[in-house]
């Protein structure tokens, strides 16, 4: 079971940076999924390794929730590689967990940009006395940023959905319909193609909001022969995907200015695809998509390249300018120029990738 697998990954990571005893513990939605599969609103969960052979690992949350942790996790509960349990958190402290399962007094493990200064607090008070508190953010990050085979399917499921959605999408929109009109209407195709939800917010920019890289849709009729930038994505089985595509109404063409902006965009897109292979740092992309443009478009591009795509929709790795990152198999990214002309119009077309023994496989397929 890959969330197994996930959580021996991790310890085997933690203990490259500290020695046991340890506790890893996180309130974080995400990384409770991550390692369980699991979504809640009320879950923290446990990863101790001490002197004991097996790794507990300790899910605790409400009343709310617990039929369904143990209807959902029941290959979890019956692993023999790690001592997996479902903790009331009613019924059960923190501290007499902590207690129960370690001899020693254990280190604490912590994602400090997840966590606040009161639940911070809150957690050492957990402890007979002071830990020692080591900040393992970095190796999350980092084993979080190369998919398994399960989590990429999940992506690749949600990105198809997500396309099938938008095909619909393009073919029906009209001169007229507002934005926000258009946006839910995108948002209902993806949920009845397969979606959990969207992704993110969905975004539709038409004319001169197109020219804001971050629009939210608005009550402004679609108008004929105007850029539309329409920036949307799934959510399966908790996985998301991202993709944006510039379009126009059914039957409509953009002016010269216009097309001539959107094969410079185009161009730049496919000069950071060629790019995508195991081993090339993550900042050239963002410089090679950059500096194909000519230098009077150039400050019309006001965002980095890409970003990873997984259990949330921006994270790991980062295509931006000054990053090291080496690609490497199983990062997905997203690769998507974009140029804006204030007041006037935008540009962004975007897709996601998986990266491959050989290079990069496209998961948003659709025309652009």
């Amino acid at each position: 079971m890959m969330s197994i697998s996930r959580i021996l990954r991790f310890v085997e990571l933690a203990l490259s940076k500290t020695q046991e005893p340890f506790i890893f513990l996180s309130t974080e939605p995400t990384t409770v999924y991550y390692f369980t599969a699991f979504a809640s609103s009320n879950a923290t969960i446990l990863i101790t390794k001490s002197d004991q052979e097996t790794v507990e690992v300790n899910l605790v949350t409400d009343g709310r929730y617990l039929d369904q942790a143990r209807s959902n996790l029941s290959d979890l509960l019956q692993s023999t590689q790690i001592n997996f349990q479902i903790i009331n958190q009613a019924e059960n402290s923190f501290q007499s967990i902590i207690q129960s399962n370690s001899t020693k007094e254990p280190r604490l493990l912590l994602e400090f940009d997840r966590i606040s200064h009161a639940n911070f607090l809150g957690v050492l008070s957990s402890f007979a006395t002071k830990p020692e508190v080591l900040d393992v953010t970095s190796l999350l990050v980092s084993q979080r940023q190369v998919k398994d085979h399960k989590e990429i399917e999940k992506i690749a499921r949600a990105a198809t959905i997500a396309s099938m959605a938008f095909e619909e999408f393009a073919t029906e929109l009209r001169p007229g319909t507002t934005e926000a009109q258009a946006a839910a209407r995108l948002d209902y195709l993806i949920r009845i193609n397969g979606g959990e939800g969207v992704a993110f917010d969905t975004i539709v920019a038409s004319g001169p909001n197109s020219s804001f890289p971050h629009a939210v849709p608005t009550d402004r009729p679609i108008m004929t022969n105007e850029p539309i930038v329409v920036d949307f994505g799934a959510t399966f089985e908790g996985y998301r995907s991202d993709c944006s595509r510039t379009i126009k109404t059914a039957g409509t063409s953009f002016s010269d200015e216009v097309e001539e902006v959107y094969q410079k965009v185009l161009l730049s897109q496919e000069e950071g695809i060629s790019m995508l292979r195991p081993g090339v740092s993550s900042g050239t992309i963002d410089d090679r998509c950059r500096t194909s443009f000519d230098e009077g478009s150039r400050r019309y591009f006001s965002h980095g390249t890409g970003h990873g795509v997984g259990l949330e929709i921006h994270e790991a790795p980062w295509l931006l300018k000054g990053q090291t990152t080496e690609l490497c198999e199983g990062m997905v990214v997203t690769v998507e120029p974009g140029l804006y002309y204030p007041n006037q119009f935008g540009i962004r077309i975007e897709d996601l990738f998986v990266i491959t023994d050989q290079g990069a496989r496209l998961l948003t397929n659709l025309t652009k």
